[in-house]
């Protein structure tokens, strides 16, 4: 694929690398990103806690929870279906990622907002039990 923007040519090949050539006047510079798509075929979540989870990740809407809840919801578990380890999803911050304990020993939390939690385990890779909860409740 080729696209073509005033100041910019972007050069795309289809497969694992990608290269970006920026060309302007004397301006030249080139980099290669590679991405890992080894990861783009497996089932990382294994199960769901509840059927509200598993409808948010269909795309389903489901009326008991609120829809900045579902859309942020969705987006926390696309990143956890793209983890290959538990250390993946402390990159970004605002999952603040946490083992819990107590009742919930054996689960990990991250954040949707300060209400709301996916909770899932996390064994050999594979999340089980997902589900998003009212962590107030």
């Amino acid at each position: 694929m080729h696209f073509e923007s005033r100041n910019v040519s972007y050069l795309r090949t289809v497969g694992r690398h990608i290269s970006i050539k920026f060309l302007r006047g004397i301006f030249l510079y080139q980099r290669l990103i590679i991405f890992d798509v080894s990861n783009a075929t497996r089932k990382m979540i294994i199960s769901f806690g509840s059927k509200e989870t598993e409808k948010i990740w269909n795309g389903e809407r489901v009326k008991n929870l609120p829809f900045e809840v579902q859309t942020v919801g969705r987006r926390k578990l696309r990143m956890l279906n793209n983890s290959q380890n538990i250390t993946d999803l402390k990159i970004s911050p605002s999952n603040r990622l946490e083992k819990l304990s107590g009742k919930m020993k054996g689960f990990y939390s991250i954040r949707i907002n300060d209400r709301w939690r996916i909770i899932f385990k996390w064994k050999n890779g594979h999340s089980k039990e997902v589900k998003i909860v009212d962590y107030h409740k």
